[in-house]
């Protein structure tokens, strides 16, 4: 007999409910894959299809942005590009700058200046680079003749040249007094003004303790750092704080040899002067008895202002000397230049401003228009504070764009006015400076009020620049916030949209992993310091460091800059950086961004393109003009009428919407309506209901109930008049009625309450029957109380209402459908581990099973061969093999 296993009852529940289950298997993966669905509701929500229209209209608004932004864009780049003219102040500073650093020289033999102003490294430097270098090209007092001319011609030919040529035009023979590069002319003279800082002994760095000491030992005081004892840039070149100093080489009142006196004092202190007894030229220098330059000298600035009559610009060189207190002199030249007015361009130039200036500044001010009525509309439609409604409903990251596209414009119009208004300025100091000159006045102007008109004329062009360099500089603010503006446009785009959205859906990555390759990324800034700060001055300080390390990431890197350190030092980083840095983390970010890209553009892939875009505006606006649709703003402006101009109520309101109250019932047979009605103007107004096919429909359509108060506006497609309507409903057919809620024909209704029942009442001879009164009834519908679009929105055709409801509510459809979450799945894992559960319950009770079989036949076995004779035994095969004894005895 087998016997059971004691969990075999177990077993066999397990093997049961397993079965069960793989019955219903699957209906249960269907049902877990299975998205959230909507309730069914009759008609569309009002709140969807109200968000679905602002939505299409945002969406349309900003696809139409889209060619305005281009046109303001492009508007602004003519005018900003026409006006500043950058390539042809490029061609002036250019060939100033280039004079001044290859044509200034000293340390001359022979003809050749073998050094330059970046040779300039000791206060002796600087005095031979001013006189025999800077002067010398900046006030040339005699026409040029070429290397050698004088052994070719022969001496006497030589100084037969003339020193001056007469060109034919010229009132005057060049090169005239203040000629700068032959078609330059600098005005008044050249301006030296130098910084200076003031000696302590507590700005010294002594050992504590040793103060005394080392002070004797020094003897002298510390001037402090400079603010620029590392290279200065541009920016720097700008201001100067606390001009002192000043002294003046006005080459228009005085004579060559004089200004290169003034230089010889200003570099002895007068020493010179004080020997040959005469008058000290420099002013400073004889108050104070020592030289211009020394050691308490910070900065030096020369300075000149040049005018170029064949274009009609200002420019206001600017040569500058930083003394830092290791004992180097940095050299930087600037130019900043500006237009003498929109009088001195070209036409064609000034015709191109004009028209893109009034084409810029009319579409800013459509900006601002439309900004401002917005706010307002927004404030009017919302019943809260106006405070409260531009924080909730009307700020956002678009509209602030906008906002600062307007403040940005506004402030480029101001500062272009405030730019021409010094153009002016500095144009009219320039007619009083000529004025008062030898050339226009015929005599020679006294020299101390010459120089203060000078001074005066170089203060108005040094604000002059400075507002045209504010203005340039707004002028490159603003095309960053229009492209930010295209991107708003390109936002209403699905396909246009993908880069924004590649970013939005990388956002959570990028922030993670931005805070590791700043970590890494600051850390190597660190160690290029430590490594190269020494060494490099590209590495000297952090935020340098930093520059040059992404300098290094995009292939900008100076290898023997860095191999001063040593090759094996410098390589161990450099490798460091470039796997670290470049080959792994930012190959992590393009990967972050490939996968965000493959995912938003697989996302648009069902999207219109732009073509299909402005193909179904095209065809919306075509609709419009032949009558054949409505406005989206017109349904909305529908909507928010109903609602009271309440927009909240608008949008908040669950009501269904359909496309029209209509009735189709079927009279073939002559059945009675039951409807009594009274004609008004063109309609017929419901005055009872009492049986008949109006009660078999309202009893089958509760959201179409037809109510007393009810206009019937058309009967088969006839309306316009009431005679035709009642006509139409007395003939035995299909009738389709279309009638008009009460509350929507108010006029009428109040029509009908002011007509006495008796004698305006007309009973159809459809009616009731049995000839009894007529009876009202007013059912409330159980839900929500329904509107109708097209009683709602003036001109709607039927076609539009059914497409706008039916779009609406499948949009909102898809944003309702939900994804699959894992709290979702958690009772079929649960029914997964039971079923693993009970396959290894099946497994084990199959392995007993098998286990108890072949003990069954082992035990049969045994009792065989105890029952059996040994040579029936032998004959079943049961006993043992024979020994070889046995087979002897056989």
């Amino acid at each position: 007999m087998m016997h059971m296993h004691p969990s075999s009852a177990a077993i066999h529940q397990a093997i049961s409910r397993q079965a069960h289950n793989d019955s219903v298997g699957d209906g249960i993966s269907l049902q877990r894959r299975k998205r959230k669905e909507r309730k069914k509701t009759e008609g569309t929500p009002q709140n969807v299809y109200a968000k679905w229209i602002r939505g299409e209209i945002d969406r349309e608004a900003a696809c139409l942005e889209l060619p305005f932004t281009v046109m303001l864009l492009m508007s602004f780049a003519t005018l900003a590009i026409s006006y500043v003219g950058q390539d042809t102040v490029n061609l002036v500073e250019y060939a100033i700058v280039t004079d001044i650093l290859e044509n200034a020289n000293f340390a001359w033999a022979y003809h050749f200046g073998h050094k330059g102003i970046d040779d300039v490294n000791s206060y002796a430097d600087f005095w031979s680079w001013t006189r025999l270098g800077f002067y010398a090209i900046a006030t040339p007092a005699d026409y040029w003749y070429s290397e050698g001319l004088a052994q070719a011609v022969g001496q006497d030919g030589y100084d037969s040249l003339p020193t001056k040529m007469q060109y034919p035009g010229y009132l005057r023979p060049a090169p005239i007094r203040n000629d700068y590069l032959r078609y330059n002319r600098i005005i008044g003279g050249i301006r030296f003004r130098q910084q200076v800082s003031e000696p302590a002994y507590d700005k010294c760095q002594y050992v504590p303790g040793t103060y005394s000491v080392i002070q004797e030992y020094l003897g002298k005081k510390c001037t402090g750092l400079n603010e620029y004892e590392l290279p200065p840039d541009q920016f720097a070149t700008e201001t100067l704080d606390d001009p002192q100093r000043i002294e003046w080489l006005l080459s228009d009142v005085e004579s060559h040899e004089t200004l290169v006196q003034r230089l010889l004092d200003m570099e002895d202190g007068c020493v010179s002067a004080h020997a040959q007894n005469r008058t000290c030229l420099c002013v400073w220098c004889a108050e104070n008895d020592h030289p211009w330059l020394n050691e308490l000298t910070q900065r030096i600035e020369i300075s000149f202002v040049s005018f170029n009559a064949q274009y009609g610009i200002y420019s206001m060189t600017v040569v500058n000397f930083w003394f830092n207190r290791a004992g180097h002199i940095h050299k930087f030249v600037n130019i900043r230049s500006t237009w003498a007015g929109l009088g001195v361009r070209d036409t064609s130039v000034l015709v191109v401003f004009l028209g893109s200036g009034m084409l810029w500044m009319f579409a800013s001010l459509y900006v601002f228009r439309t900004e401002g009525w917005e706010i307002v509309d927004q404030i009017r439609r919302k019943h809260k504070p106006w405070y409260l409604t531009l924080m909730d409903d009307y700020l956002s990251f678009w509209n602030c764009i906008d906002w600062v596209s307007i403040v940005i414009a506004s402030i480029i119009l101001g500062l272009f006015m405030e730019l021409q208004f010094q153009v002016v300025g500095v144009s009219e100091s320039l007619f009083g400076l000529a004025q008062v000159s030898y050339a226009v006045s015929g005599t020679m102007p006294e020299v101390s009020l010459y120089k203060n008109s000078t001074e005066t004329f170089y203060d108005q062009v040094e604000n002059c620049v400075t507002a045209e360099r504010h203005f340039r500089f707004w002028l490159s603010i603003y095309p960053m916030v229009l492209m930010m503006r295209l991107f708003k446009s390109f936002a209403a785009q699905p396909r246009l949209a993908i880069v924004t959205e590649t970013f939005k859906h990388a956002a959570n990555d990028m922030f993670h992993f931005f805070i590791v390759f700043a970590s890494v990324y600051f850390c190597m800034g660190v160690n290029a310091v430590l490594f190269f700060g020494q060494d490099s001055l590209h590495f000297s300080r952090l935020d340098w460091a930093l520059f040059s390390c992404w300098r290094a990431m995009q292939g900008d890197w100076d290898w023997e800059d860095l191999n001063q350190i040593g090759r094996e030092k410098a390589f161990i980083w450099f490798f460091l950086f470039m796997l670290v840095m470049v080959l792994i983390l930012m190959n992590i970010l393009v990967s972050i961004l490939m996968e965000s890209y493959a995912a938003v553009k697989s996302a648009a892939e069902g999207a219109d393109s732009l073509f299909a875009q402005i193909m179904n505006m095209l065809r919306r606006a075509r609709e419009t003009r032949e009558g054949k649709r409505v406005r989206l703003q017109d349904i909305e402006d529908a909507l928010l009428l109903d609602s009271e101009q309440d927009e909240q109520a608008m949008f908040n309101n669950p009501r269904p919407l359909l496309p029209q109250f209509k009735v189709v019932l079927d009279r073939s047979d002559g059945s009675p309506l039951g409807i009594d009605f009274v004609p008004a103007n063109s309609v017929l107004l419901v005055q009872g209901i009492e049986g008949g096919l109006i009660e078999a429909w309202n009893s089958h359509h509760i959201m179409l109930e037809v109510r007393v108060g009810d206009s019937i506006l058309e009967v088969n497609g006839v309306r316009g008049e009431a005679g035709l309507l009642i006509e139409e409903m007395n003939k035995k057919k299909e009738l389709r009625i279309r009638l008009r809620r009460c509350q929507a024909d108010q006029d009428a209704t109040a029509t009908l309450k002011g007509m006495r029942r008796s004698s305006s009442r007309r009973r159809s001879s459809m009616g009731s029957p049995s000839g009894q009164p007529t009876r009202t009834r007013s059912k409330r519908i159980a839900s929500f109380e329904p509107a109708f679009l097209m009683d709602m929105v003036q001109g709607i055709p039927e076609q539009q209402a059914k497409r706008t409801l039916k779009n609406s509510l499948a949009a909102d459809s898809e944003l309702a459908e939900e994804d699959l979450e894992p709290e979702s799945l958690e009772g079929e894992i649960g029914r997964i581990m039971e079923r693993v559960g009970n396959s290894i319950l099946c497994s084990g009770w199959l392995h007993y099973k098998l286990e108890e079989y072949d003990l069954d036949d082992k035990e049969k076995a045994a009792v065989l061969k105890a029952s059996l004779p040994p040579a029936e035994e032998e004959e079943a095969g049961l006993g043992g093999s024979s020994g070889s004894g046995g087979g002897g005895g056989g």
